[in-house]
């Protein structure tokens, strides 16, 4: 009867994080502008070309595997959230969108 129990609890229909899952999929590596915009360098991860950053025209790689000083490498953690919250009802969707491998119907009820 008491939803702020919930305020910490992590749910089987709330949004995961999916960056880790993305980043070993694909390989490379994955950095960050100065804005914060991710960018993807493939084979061996290691920047070999400068490039503008395609949102913000931040200059993002580096040349001989060294990455240019004001990028980093993006994080590399989970971090999905706790106390889930579906937001105002006019905001969603009225198809149920599956999450974590569950069926729409799971997710909708």
């Amino acid at each position: 009867n008491n939803p702020t129990t919930l305020a910490n609890a992590y749910l089987p229909t709330m949004p995961e994080d999916s960056l880790p899952e993305v980043q070993r999929a694909i390989g490379g590596a994955f950095y960050v502008c100065p804005r914060g915009h991710p960018y993807l360098v493939t084979e061996c991860g290691k920047p070999v070309e400068e490039y503008t950053c395609s949102v913000c025209g931040s200059r993002i790689g580096g040349v001989h595997h060294t990455l240019h000083h004001d990028n980093r490498k993006a994080r590399q953690t989970d971090e999905t959230q706790t106390g889930h919250c579906l937001g105002q009802p006019q905001g969603r969707s009225s198809v149920p969108a599956p999450e974590r491998s569950l069926s729409p119907a799971a997710c909708c009820i």
